[in-house]
């Protein structure tokens, strides 16, 4: 399959095109349960996937890289997989939720963005979404009080927009309201659906005896299994499609991986501090290099910083972002410039020629299947984003080296995903 496009005939523009926005972290059975359920409900011709690349929201690496992640998404039933850039994948919700929902609108394609919430009501997530975006004198006023009393910022917002602490401190309920916020934002015309998450909490544990494991509790299985145990722990957890991904090769990289080359940067810019870094205050600078001497590993080091108003997530966020050269400064730049400026293309399914000719007919910014091609239809802000989201994939590689051996290749000669349901997964050249 190329990427040549074919032509794009009359009834192509009335297909219907829905998103998912998501780290697949790992993919299971509740992510291919959204996406076919998404795609029923809408009946939509096109699911496109907006995903993470190699670090995710909560401040980590990715257990498995994003190119074997964007296989599993395709396997699942998605038909285009997108690279959400570092700086909103690495970040909190609402700076995640605007840079995903800004390349969606941008592709002039998409109808409906679809995610999956512990509600299920796209009413009271709207509603939410309204109170947490009117802040008025009044709102900041009691958010200050709030903070200043010792509540973490998003218990604070909460109480701030009088809603119940308890609706928003459920993981989905939140990024749900975000992406509302940030359609709103752009005054995008794309509308907001949400499914009822089905299965396991998001921060659930355990495995499920039936219906659907979080992304947490099958990390831990991986981590906690023996290799030649893995698969058989897997089955039932996972697509039985995907499992094949598990077994070969097995190479999962978990956050304390990253303790190494992060303790090397904190010690080489210890006397320089870190607050020019996106999310690391001049306090939070301060608190890093005091506990400095105390370094074990990531995870026990974000547990010495955590305090009653920075949360742990926050915290890890924060020393990734110092580790990926993510400054406060990059943010800013890229906001006031329009947040994004291309839209990286991870890998297609077999049906995807005629969205990806609609894409390239509707949309406002480059798509990038090649990055050879880059320098030359980018501008410098978009490329020095792009080369963010390059550096990662090179940290990351470097840890796959360190902890399996795995010869690294240059983020260019890496192929892009292509499946079709007679060759499996095949590779194309980028």
């Amino acid at each position: 399959m190329s990427l040549a496009s074919k032509p794009v005939i009359c009834y192509i523009a009335q297909m219907k095109t829905l998103a998912i926005i998501a780290e697949f972290n790992p993919f299971h059975r509740g992510h291919e349960y959204l996406i076919q359920a998404a795609r029923q409900a809408a009946a939509a011709d096109f699911v496109i996937i907006v995903m993470s690349g190699d670090f995710v929201q909560r401040g980590a690496p990715a257990i498995l890289d994003k190119r074997i992640r964007t296989r599993m998404a395709l396997l699942g039933g998605a038909d285009l997989v997108l690279e959400l850039p570092l700086p909103y994948a690495s970040a909190s919700a609402e700076y995640f939720a605007r840079g995903a929902v800004c390349l969606l609108d941008r592709l002039g394609v998409v109808d409906e963005l679809y995610f999956g919430s512990e509600c299920g009501d796209i009413h009271r997530l709207e509603a939410a979404a309204r109170a947490l975006s009117d802040e008025d004198p009044a709102f900041k006023a009691a958010l200050l009080t709030h903070l200043k009393a010792g509540c973490s910022y998003p218990l604070a917002r909460s109480l701030a927009a009088d809603l119940d602490p308890a609706f928003l401190a459920q993981a989905n309920n939140i990024l749900g309201c975000e992406y509302i916020r940030a359609l709103n934002y752009f005054h995008s015309p794309i509308r907001a659906q949400t499914l009822l998450r089905q299965g396991a909490a998001h921060h659930d544990a355990h495995i499920a005896a039936q219906g659907f494991s979080s992304a947490s509790a099958i990390r831990q299985l991986i981590y906690e299994n023996a290799p030649t145990q893995l698969i058989k722990a897997l089955s039932g957890c996972v697509p039985e499609n995907c499992l094949p991904l598990y077994e070969k090769p097995r190479h999962f990289i978990g956050e304390n991986d990253v303790s190494q080359i992060l303790h090397y940067k904190l010690l080489a810019e210890s006397n320089t501090g870190f607050s020019r870094y996106f999310d690391v205050s001049v306090d939070l600078s301060k608190k890093i290099v005091k506990h400095l001497p105390q370094f074990i590993n990531f995870n026990d080091f974000a547990t010495r910083l955590k305090s009653k108003d920075l949360t742990y997530l926050r915290i890890q966020r924060a020393l990734i972002h110092i580790l990926l050269d993510i400054h406060e400064s990059d943010l800013d730049l890229f906001m006031e410039q329009g947040y994004i400026f291309y839209a990286r293309l991870l890998g297609f399914g077999a049906r995807a020629d005629d969205l990806l000719a609609l894409i390239k007919k509707r949309t406002a910014i480059p798509l990038i299947s090649k990055l050879a091609d880059a320098a030359r239809i980018l501008d410098e802000n978009a490329m020095k984003m792009l080369n963010m989201d390059i550096h990662a994939a090179h940290v990351y590689d470097s840890l796959l080296l360190h902890k399996y051996g795995v010869r690294p290749r240059h983020e260019c000669s890496k192929e892009l995903v292509i499946y079709s349901h007679s060759h499996k997964s095949a590779p194309g050249s980028e």
